[in-house]
């Protein structure tokens, strides 16, 4: 006699399998799109939070140089400043040097270039009668004699030893313009600037309009005073008021850089480990929950398998012995009220009745 065996998957496998794609393609679907939701979601609050550091920083500055272009604008109109005269001149400027404590020298400029009246009383004649001190070669008074009504330059003050702030307010009629300037220390800029700090790494620097450094947060950083930074990555890249990452001497930074008025610009910088350490804890975090949650929906797949196919295997055998000429008196499944139990009072009723029949068979022979 041949005996016919058919192979193929089992039961349990097919069960376990299906259960496994019904629980884990949504599952992993929803959690891979969550995951990179917030994720994106703590990057755009990285990068807000960088915006806002750098716009309070800006309010600050430009808060500081409207105040400084209104006050010369104003002083600018007197009468005794436009006389060009040194003893109606020389109150005036010593009265903005009292009054306001970043300036450290108020000066008035003649429209051939030399200095008219200053606010220390020093002479501004030589003993001979001629001007004494010539600025007509600066920028910020060839910014005025351009026909602006703003001259400004950052340089190095001969008086303080230290980064300056000159600006300038023009004076007179257009086609040849004096200036009202003042000297200003940028002490208090600077501070604000080194005091802006975020993170572990984060930290500020201001450039003037030549892209030289008037302040920074990390001044161990710099070799010079007023240093060039034109080739610096951030502004070399020219973005602005976009947070930009970049590598700068093998360090991945994320920057941000903010026009001012002046014409100057700020830029917020942190390292990219430092700024996105939230966002690597969570996303690892997540991907830990999504791991046991996976491992979690694996077992649950298995045991709901061994739970439907256990009993249906053991009813197999069962059903097998019957065959076989083994009965069983009594199935513990027959007492369920499912399919299961369905089924095993099935196989229950015909074992009683093929032991009828093979005892009426028996009589009979």
């Amino acid at each position: 006699m041949k005996t016919t065996t058919t192979t193929g998957m089992t039961l349990f496998p097919k069960i376990l399998f299906s259960i496994l794609l019904v629980i884990l393609v949504p599952l992993a679907g929803l959690l891979y799109q969550s995951i990179f939701q917030f994720q994106a979601e703590l990057e755009r609050k990285v990068n807000q939070d960088l915006k806002n550091t750098s716009e309070t920083l800006a309010a600050k500055i430009n808060g500081w140089t409207d105040m400084s272009v209104r006050l010369l604008k104003q002083n600018a109109a007197l009468p005794e400043v436009r006389s060009y005269n040194e003893a109606l001149q020389a109150p005036i400027l010593a009265s903005i040097l009292d009054t306001y404590e970043w300036t450290y020298l108020v000066y008035a400029i003649g429209s051939d270039g030399y200095k008219t009246a200053r606010s220390d009383n020093d002479p501004v004649l030589n003993a001979d009668g001629t001007p004494k001190h010539f600025r007509g070669d600066r920028t910020y008074f060839q910014q005025i004699k351009a026909g602006n009504a703003i001259g400004q330059q950052v340089l190095l003050s001969r008086t303080l030893g230290k980064p300056a702030f000159i600006l300038c307010h023009t004076v007179g009629i257009q086609s040849s313009p004096g200036a009202l300037c003042m000297g200003m220390k940028l002490t208090d800029m600077s501070e604000a600037v080194a005091n802006i700090s975020f993170g572990q790494s984060g930290y500020a620097m201001l450039l003037d309009d030549d892209n030289k450094v008037i302040a920074h947060g990390k001044p161990e950083l710099l070799s010079e005073q007023l240093q060039d930074f034109s080739d610096y990555p951030m502004v070399a890249n020219g973005t602005l008021e976009q947070p930009v990452i970049y590598s700068n001497n093998g360090v991945e930074k994320v920057a941000y850089m903010q026009p001012l008025n002046q014409g100057w610009r700020l830029i917020i910088e942190q390292d990219y480990d430092d700024a996105y350490a939230s966002v690597k804890r969570t996303k690892l975090e997540a991907y830990i929950l999504m791991i046991a949650t996976l491992i979690i929906s694996i077992l649950a797949a298995y045991l709901i398998a061994r739970l439907i196919t256990r009993p249906i295997a053991k009813l197999t055998a069962i059903a097998e012995d019957i065959s076989k000429g083994k009965f069983h008196d009594k199935l513990d499944e027959s007492a369920r009220g499912d399919e299961i139990g369905t089924l095993a009072r099935s196989i229950e009723r015909m074992g009683v009745s093929i032991k009828i029949m093979l005892k009426r068979l028996a009589k009979k022979s």
